[in-house]
C-alpha cells in the first residue's frame, strides 16, 4: 500500500501472515473510518529502507564529481576503522537511541475537555450565526 507523510492507519496485525516485517493495517480518513486496507513495512523495516533510500541518494549525488571521486573512494577504502571500545558499548546497547529515520509516530484520538471557539468568516457568517444561535441557544 502506498503511504506518504501523515497519513494515519489502524494497526489490525503486526504479524501478517506470519511473518516479522509487515503490518496489516486500514488507513483511517477524515470522518475516522476505516477506508483502505493493506499492508505496509513495521517500523524497523521502513527505517531499514529510509536509510537505504537515502544512502542511495547520497551516493547518486556524490558520484557524479568524475575522476576526483574515484581517487577519494580509493584513498578511503584503505583506512582502518576504529573500533567501539568496551567502555562504550553498554551506552550504545542500552541506550533508547532515536533513529535518524523515523519511521511513524503513534498518535492517539482524544476529545478536548473544553468547548473549542468556533469563527465564523465570510460573506454568509450572518447566516451561519443566526442558525447555530436558533439551532443551539445554549451552546452559543
Amino acid at each position: 500500500m502506498s503511504f506518504r507523510c501523515g497519513d494515519v492507519f489502524h494497526v489490525v496485525d503486526t504479524l501478517h501472515n506470519g511473518t516479522v516485517g509487515a503490518w496489516q493495517v486500514y488507513r483511517i480518513g477524515r470522518n475516522n473510518q476505516e477506508v483502505q486496507k493493506g499492508t505496509i513495512p513495521n517500523k524497523a523495516r521502513a527505517e531499514e529502507l529510509a536509510t537505504a533510500q537515502f544512502n542511495a541518494t547520497k551516493k547518486e549525488m556524490s558520484g557524479n564529481d568524475g575522476k576526483h571521486n574515484f581517487f577519494r573512494r580509493r584513498r578511503s577504502t584503505h583506512r582502518r576503522s576504529k573500533s567501539l571500545g568496551k567502555e562504550h558499548w553498554d551506552e550504545v546497547v542500552l541506550s533508547d537511541s532515536i533513529s535518524k529515520f523515523p519511521a511513524y509516530e503513534r498518535v492517539v484520538l482524544t476529545q478536548p475537555g473544553f468547548v473549542r471557539p468556533l469563527i465564523v468568516l465570510g460573506a454568509v457568517a450572518d447566516l451561519a450565526r443566526d442558525r447555530l444561535l436558533s439551532d443551539s441557544p445554549d451552546k452559543f
